[in-house]
C-alpha cells in the first residue's frame, strides 16, 4: 500500500510540474491576431473596420491609428506590425464607409417618423466658411452633414441644405422625402439664418401645401455679446 501511494505522490508531483510548466509557457507567449477574413481578397474583418470607425469618430488622424492600435495592443503581449493593419489609403476609404453607414443610420432614423426639427448652424474658421445641419427627432440630435461653402449668403445655405439632405435620401428603396417631414428649424437669429429658413418653407409648401412650418431661434448669440461687454466694462 506505501509503494502504491508512493507511486501516485510521484505522478501527482509530475503532473503538477508539467502544468507549472504549460501555465509559465503561456504566460511567455506572444499572441498574434489576424485581421483579415480568410474569404476571396482576404478583406479586413468587421471587428477591426469597427476599431477604425471609432478612432475616425474621435477624429484620430489616418496616419496615428496603426501605431495607436500596435501599442495598445502590445500592453497585452499581442504581437502587431504595420502590415497586418491597413495602410492609411485603406483607412481613407474605410473612413468613407463610415460616412456610408452613418448616412444610412440617419436615413432609418428617420423613416418612421412624421415631424422633425432641422437644426443649422454656419462658422468660419482660418478664413473658410462651414455649414452644418443637424436633425433633432425627440430625445436624439442626428448629424445630417458638415459643408465648406464659398459664402454666407442664405442663397448658399438653402442649397448646402438641399445637397446635404439628398445625399442622405440617394439611392433610397423608399420614395420618403425628409423635407416634408420637416415642420420645425432651430437656427439663430441672423437676418441670413431666417432668410433661408423662409425658402425652404416654400419648398416644403411646394410639395404639400397643407404643411406648416414654425422657426425657433436661438438666443445664445446674443447673450454671448452681452457677455463680452460686460467682461470689458468689468476689466476697465
Amino acid at each position: 500500500m506505501k509503494n502504491i501511494i508512493s507511486e501516485l505522490k510521484s505522478s501527482i508531483d509530475n503532473l503538477e510540474c508539467m502544468a507549472e510548466e504549460k501555465i509559465e509557457n503561456l504566460s511567455q507567449e506572444t499572441k498574434v491576431f489576424t485581421f483579415r477574413n480568410p474569404t476571396k481578397g482576404k478583406p479586413f474583418t468587421d471587428r477591426l473596420r469597427q476599431v477604425y470607425y471609432c478612432f475616425r469618430s474621435r477624429k484620430i488622424g489616418l496616419e496615428h491609428i496603426a501605431p495607436l492600435i500596435i501599442s495598445v495592443l502590445s500592453l497585452a503581449d499581442i504581437s502587431l506590425t504595420l502590415d497586418d493593419l491597413p495602410s492609411i489609403s485603406t483607412a481613407a476609404k474605410l473612413t468613407s464607409e463610415l460616412g456610408i453607414v452613418a448616412t444610412n443610420h440617419v436615413k432609418d432614423e428617420l423613416a418612421p417618423l412624421h415631424k422633425i426639427t432641422m437644426q443649422r448652424d454656419a462658422t468660419t474658421k482660418k478664413g473658410r466658411h462651414f455649414v452644418g445641419l443637424e436633425i433633432a427627432i425627440g430625445e436624439k440630435v442626428l448629424t445630417a452633414g458638415l459643408r465648406e461653402v464659398s459664402n454666407g449668403k442664405s442663397s448658399t445655405y438653402v442649397s448646402c441644405t438641399n445637397d446635404i439632405i439628398n445625399d442622405i435620401q440617394v439611392n433610397t428603396k423608399r420614395n420618403d422625402k425628409i423635407l416634408r417631414k420637416v415642420k420645425y428649424f432651430m437656427t439663430n437669429r441672423s437676418a441670413t439664418e431666417h432668410k433661408a429658413n423662409t425658402l425652404i418653407s416654400a419648398e416644403i409648401q411646394e410639395e404639400n401645401k397643407n404643411t406648416e412650418t414654425h422657426y425657433f431661434k436661438c438666443a445664445v448669440h446674443p447673450l454671448l455679446q452681452l457677455s463680452d461687454v460686460c467682461t470689458k466694462r468689468l476689466l476697465k
